[in-house]
């Protein structure tokens, strides 16, 4: 978990998140109150879930990309612990190029997931997070250094 990487004030923060999330779909799983249980655990001592905030100010109180990332981790890895996915939370993709290139981040996310269960170190999870952000630039068309020069040397005769 992530939590150990947060100032107690950011704990709180967490945990008031949390709540909210898991009431969010109006039904609280006994797998999302296990994990909340388990985030209070790696909390800091004294720490409680009733701390107001403005969430216009959570940029303040997140200031280090360790807390932001370890914030919406910990609440990622909340949203999907019931594995309850309603038809809101569903999309249907007509664009085979995009279907194939959205299975592509979909094996690249479970190799991150893998990764987290088996606690491997942050800097190799980016590799396989960079490759997902890779193929979303394939649908938002972002372009990259070697996809250009691959494009002008694979289309354009060069020296002659």
């Amino acid at each position: 978990m992530f939590v150990q990487n947060l100032n107690p004030t950011q704990q709180e923060i967490l945990l008031k998140l949390a709540d909210d999330l898991m009431l969010s779909d109006g039904v609280k799983d006994q797998r999302e109150e296990d994990l909340i249980r388990i985030i209070k655990s790696q909390c800091n001592a004294d720490i409680s879930s009733k701390k107001e905030f403005e969430l216009s100010g959570l940029a303040n109180l997140f200031v280090s990309k360790k807390a932001k990332v370890s914030l919406l981790l910990e609440l990622i890895g909340l949203a999907h612990a019931d594995g309850d996915y309603g038809k809101e939370d569903q999309t249907i993709v007509t664009n085979a190029r995009h279907y194939e290139i959205l299975r592509k981040c979909e094996i690249s996310l479970v190799k991150v997931e893998e990764g987290l269960d088996l606690q491997i170190p942050g800097d190799l999870l980016a590799m396989d997070i960079r490759e997902t952000l890779y193929h979303l630039g394939e649908i938002t068309g972002q372009i990259t250094t070697d996809d250009l020069l691959g494009n002008i040397f694979a289309n354009f005769c060069i020296g002659k």
